[in-house]
């Protein structure tokens, strides 16, 4: 009798009480880690045309089942102003759709109907509008979901099995803004969401012959076209000497050298030399400006170019494939030019700066594809995450799933 009572009472009422429990929603982000700390960046192509298709791909959450309830996005940390290029704008569409489906990320390209590898799912579909922001969110970070920047899944559910990577397939038509403002064709107008930068590994900063670019030695040598100054010189610039994973797949990493001199004689021909190995006390060998400070006996090569009107070079900037032998040796630059007064050989100063140990750990793997034409069969992309300026076209979301 009293096993009876208790299928009879005791199990109906069990199981009311955990039903809830078992439907319990759970969040993740893309990339993982995010769900509560703000990010270190920003995308903003996500929702920027009044017509639109955008395809993202996310590979950091494979091997986690989840059947998928709603994507959401949250704004960037930023001070808004929705009548400048600082974005917030309120916009409105008149129909926006999303399909979830599988894709293979290693084999991403820019024609959309290629990407997904199972039949995509209609999961949304509705008219959206994302309210106006002025000023900084709320609270930091701010809500997911704020500001009406969420597709929950009305109606079906989307049953994501962990063996591929999540593809998101969106398209905006009918889009305007709540300021009225022009906003057609190829025209975007940015909202700032929240996102994800990947690092590059950057040398330390260089070391300068003389000290301080040698404005702070006298007699502060540069072309006689330019007025005397004492703080300023010809000098030579090293803007970076950087370490990366260029694709963020499976590519060891690039590094690039990127430089320039100043001061030098205006629309005149310069010549920059990149060398391995320098002498720190310079070289005297009769020049009106500087010592020379590579070390001629070692490999070094030159390029010629033309310097700007104000005596300013172009950038010059070299690519090579990154091996572990190159991390901490050291590289030597150093320009050269004809004083357009004097016509005396002259020297800007030199730097020297050391290449990274290696390449920063490979970024999240996500990208996406976008164009500004929904009925176009391809897109801009894909665009990683890791590229250089991957981080805009790659806004991080909140997965929330079963």
């Amino acid at each position: 009798m009293r096993s009876e009572l208790f299928v009879k009472f005791a199990v109906p009422a069990l199981i009311s009480v955990c039903a809830p429990l078992a439907a319990q929603s759970k969040t993740v982000s893309s990339p993982p880690g995010w769900e509560t700390t703000e990010a270190n960046s920003f995308g903003y192509y996500l929702g920027a045309y009044a017509n639109e298709r955008f395809q993202a791909a996310d590979a950091t959450n494979r091997k986690q089942v989840m059947l998928v309830k709603e994507i959401s996005y949250r704004l960037d940390q930023k001070n808004y102003n929705p009548n400048s290029a600082s974005g917030g704008a309120g916009k409105s569409w008149a129909k926006v759709t999303l399909h979830m489906s599988e894709c293979d990320f290693d084999k991403m390209t820019s024609t959309f109907n290629t990407n997904p590898v199972t039949t995509p799912t209609k999961v949304f579909d509705s008219a959206m509008t994302w309210a106006t922001q002025s000023g900084y969110p709320s609270t930091k970070p701010a809500a997911w979901g704020g500001n009406g920047i969420k597709f929950p899944f009305a109606s079906t559910s989307w049953v994501y099995t962990g063996v591929n990577d999540m593809l998101l397939d969106y398209e905006f038509t009918g889009g305007t803004l709540a300021n009225s403002g022009a906003w057609a064709g190829a025209t975007s107008k940015r909202y700032y969401l929240d996102g994800i930068k990947s690092p590059n590994l950057t040398a330390g900063a260089a070391t300068e012959y003389p000290a301080s670019k040698g404005q702070t030695t006298p007699p502060n040598c540069m072309d006689s076209f330019h007025a005397p100054s004492t703080s300023r010189a010809a000098y030579n610039s090293i803007q970076g000497i950087n370490v990366s994973n260029a694709d963020r797949k499976s590519n060891p990493g690039e590094v690039y050298f990127q430089w320039r001199s100043f001061y030098t004689a205006p629309s005149k021909p310069v010549i920059k030399a990149l060398g391995f190995a320098g002498v720190p006390a310079g070289i005297p060998i009769g020049t009106h400006c500087n010592k020379l400070y590579l070390d001629t006996t070692q490999p070094y090569f030159t390029i010629g170019q033309t310097a700007g009107s104000t005596g300013t070079s172009p950038f010059t900037r070299m690519n090579a494939k990154f091996l572990p032998p190159m991390g901490g040796i050291s590289v030597w630059f150093q320009c050269a030019w004809d004083d357009s007064v004097l016509k005396r050989f002259s020297l800007t100063t030199a730097s020297e700066r050391k290449i990274p140990a290696g390449p920063p750990p490979l970024g999240p793997r996500r990208q996406s594809v976008r164009t500004s034409d929904p009925t176009a069969k391809t897109g801009s992309g894909p665009t990683l995450n890791g590229d250089n300026a991957g981080y805009a076209y790659n806004p991080i979301y909140l997965i929330t799933y079963n």
